[in-house]
């Protein structure tokens, strides 16, 4: 659980998460669960001071484009794969819900994928990128 405003943008379930910060720190509230129960909730306290630097941090640290952007409903997500890999690309509102989630299978070189966002409502979105052992790829498009 993270503090109100923020939200868990990636790694739900594993043994790290992406937080996206909301304008306040407050406390994460881990707890660990498997087949043989549920741990007790651990407390970390968080302080937050810019969380449109973590956004930018992230944000153009790869090599994929989103066109045209803003758009009207579709968008094209360019990028280059150094080999055959699987993606998983999603759609993130601005509270952190994943409104759509697609896999696909990128070639070595230059990859195209068309989004759909022509059923979403207008309003800013993250794209969210991922592929085992890459670094996870986030881009803002807008949606008009």
């Amino acid at each position: 659980v993270v503090p109100a405003g923020s939200s868990i943008i990636g790694g739900q379930g594993g043994l790290n998460i992406i937080v996206q910060w909301g304008s306040t720190g407050g406390t994460v509230n881990v707890t660990a669960s498997n087949d043989c129960g549920v741990s007790g909730t651990r407390t970390y306290p968080v302080v937050t001071t810019c969380r449109q630097a973590q956004v930018d941090a992230t944000i153009g640290s790869g090599n994929a484009t989103l066109y045209p952007n803003p758009t009207n409903g579709k968008t094209t997500l360019r990028f280059e794969s150094s080999n055959s890999a699987k993606y998983q690309i999603s759609v993130i509102d601005v509270v952190g819900r994943v409104i759509i989630s697609n896999e696909i299978t990128a070639t070595e070189g230059i990859n195209m994928h068309e989004l759909d966002l022509t059923n979403v409502a207008k309003g800013m979105y993250l794209i969210r990128m991922e592929s085992a052992g890459e670094q996870m790829q986030l881009l803002k498009v807008t949606v008009e």
